[in-house]
């Protein structure tokens, strides 16, 4: 995926605030079934959501979205097991 800054910029605006919200979860190191749960989402609305969240950011999975969307900085933040996740891809 080749974006610019401006691009990921353009498409972070368009999430909802329940997209926001999962899309926040997701680099605090939380499961998309934590964030159903959280939310308390039936499975089929989490799914929609989680659908239109990776649609409107161009991806097809949470560590797509921790690849190509967390700067440096928040990466190295990030708990050891999700760093290591991301150097096996």
């Amino acid at each position: 995926m080749k974006t610019t800054p401006d691009e990921k910029e353009r498409r972070l605006a368009t999430l909802s605030d329940e997209e926001k919200e999962a899309y926040k979860w997701l680099f605090e190191g939380y499961s998309e079934g934590w964030t159903t749960e959280t939310l308390g989402l039936e499975a089929w609305d989490a799914k929609a959501l989680y659908d239109s969240l990776y649609r409107k950011l161009g991806v097809g999975s949470p560590r797509e979205i921790l690849r190509y969307y967390v700067p440096n900085k928040v990466l190295s933040e990030k708990p050891p097991s999700l760093l290591q996740d991301e150097d096996e891809i």
